[in-house]
């Protein structure tokens, strides 16, 4: 649990002084405000510095990213490509996770296109079915240098290849249906709940 940050602290203070690679995950509910008024804003000023009690010392940051995700729930729909459609516009964020690559490069009404700190890497989310909008997601394919991660949904959990057959250094993947699986669970039992 997210707390006020003293666990995040600790392990960017670790990873500063071992030159380490170690990641966290907080999680809150967000009571009383903790989060936004507490642990995030302490966890910002330690990534990257911030300024002693008014007193002028400037504390020097010790580095490191900082992502912000909320989670909700989306209404449920009698049709199953447009639930499919609307839970892969809800799960971006955990591919991102997923991933470890946050930065939004490109956003359209049919697409997102993330790449890593590094620009080395990138996480291409389509999210309709095909229709005029894929040869523009398509030709933004076509520009990245790089290792691309493509994911697409697919109602038979099988995306063709011969799709992308002018695009380099690529791996597809459906949107996994676990998160599908979870999603309608917790849809199921927000219902009977």
């Amino acid at each position: 649990m997210a707390g006020s940050g003293t666990t995040a602290q600790a392990v960017l203070t670790l990873n500063k002084k071992d030159h380490g690679n170690r990641n966290f995950i907080l999680c809150t509910n967000n009571e009383n405000n903790i989060c936004t008024e507490v642990c995030y804003p302490r966890i910002e000023k330690v990534i990257n510095g911030y300024n002693k009690n008014g007193s002028g010392e400037f504390i020097e940051g010790l580095g490191g990213n900082l992502q912000y995700f909320k989670t909700d729930f989306i209404k449920n729909s009698e049709n199953t490509e447009q639930l499919k459609v609307n839970l892969t516009y809800k799960c971006t964020e955990m591919l991102c996770l997923k991933e470890n690559i946050y930065n939004l490069k490109e956003e359209q009404e049919d697409y997102k296109i993330f790449e890593s700190n590094k620009k080395d890497k990138y996480l291409c989310v389509y999210y309709n079915f095909i229709n005029d909008s894929f040869e523009d997601f398509l030709n933004s394919l076509k520009k990245l240098e790089g290792q691309k991660i493509i994911y697409m949904f697919s109602m038979d959990d099988k995306i063709d290849n011969e799709l992308f057959e002018e695009i380099n250094n690529y791996k597809i993947k459906t949107i996994p249906q676990k998160i599908l699986d979870i999603y309608k669970k917790i849809i199921k039992e927000n219902v009977r709940g």
